[in-house]
C-alpha cells in the first residue's frame, strides 16, 4: 500500500489564514478605484462578456458544485455524474438564448428604481448636497423631514429630536456625502 501524504492540521490552518487574507487585501485594494452606488449596483456598465459570464455561472452554481457530482458518483456511477453536469448546465444552456433577447429589449440596460430607508440618509448643515424641507413631523424621538430633490422627488429622513437644530419648512436641509446606503431595495 502507497504512503498517504497529508499535510498537517495546524499547516492547512495557516495556509487558508494565509490565502483568506490574501483575497482579503486584493478586494480592499481593487475596491478602493471604485466607489459609488452606479459601482456597486450595476459595476458602472463596464464588465465585459467573460467576467459578466464566469460571476453568473458561480452564482448559479454555488460551492454545492464542488461537493455534488462527488456524492452523485458515490450512488450512481458515472452516469449519475454525467446527469448532474448535464442537469446543472441546461438552465445556464437556456440564458444563451436568452441574453440575446435582452440584449435586444435593453440594448443600453434599463434604469433601476431604489427604495432608500429614511434612517440611510444623514444630516450635515456644511454639506453641498441641500435640499429643500416641504414637511416636518414629530415621532416619537426622531422627526421626519420630508425633503423636495431638484427633479421634485420628495424622500423621507429620520432625524434624532435631540438634534442640535430643528429646520423649518422652506429651509435648506444638508444631506451628509458620500451616502452609505445599508438597505438597497431595487424595482
Amino acid at each position: 500500500m502507497g504512503q498517504l501524504n497529508i499535510i498537517s492540521s495546524s499547516s492547512s490552518l495557516t495556509l487558508i489564514i494565509i490565502i483568506s487574507l490574501a483575497f482579503v487585501i486584493f478586494g480592499v485594494v481593487y475596491s478602493k478605484k471604485y466607489q459609488g452606488l452606479e459601482n456597486y449596483l450595476v459595476a458602472n456598465r463596464s464588465v465585459g462578456v467573460f467576467s459578466l459570464t464566469t460571476s453568473l455561472v458561480a452564482s448559479a452554481l454555488g460551492a454545492w458544485i464542488l461537493f455534488g457530482p462527488a456524492s452523485a458518483a458515490t450512488w450512481g456511477g458515472i452516469g449519475a455524474v454525467i446527469g448532474y453536469a448535464l442537469g446543472t448546465a441546461f438552465p445556464l444552456f437556456i440564458l444563451v438564448f436568452l441574453g440575446k433577447k435582452f440584449r435586444k429589449l435593453y440594448p443600453k440596460g434599463s434604469d433601476v428604481q431604489l427604495l432608500v430607508q429614511p434612517e440611510d440618509f444623514e444630516h450635515d448643515d456644511k454639506s453641498n448636497l441641500k435640499l429643500e424641507v416641504v414637511d416636518r413631523k414629530f415621532r416619537g424621538t426622531n422627526f421626519i423631514y420630508t425633503l423636495k430633490t431638484l427633479s421634485n422627488l420628495l424622500i423621507p429622513v429620520f432625524i434624532h429630536s435631540h438634534h442640535i437644530h430643528q429646520h423649518e419648512v422652506d429651509e435648506k436641509f444638508g444631506i451628509k456625502r458620500p451616502i452609505y446606503i445599508d438597505h438597497i431595495v431595487c424595482f
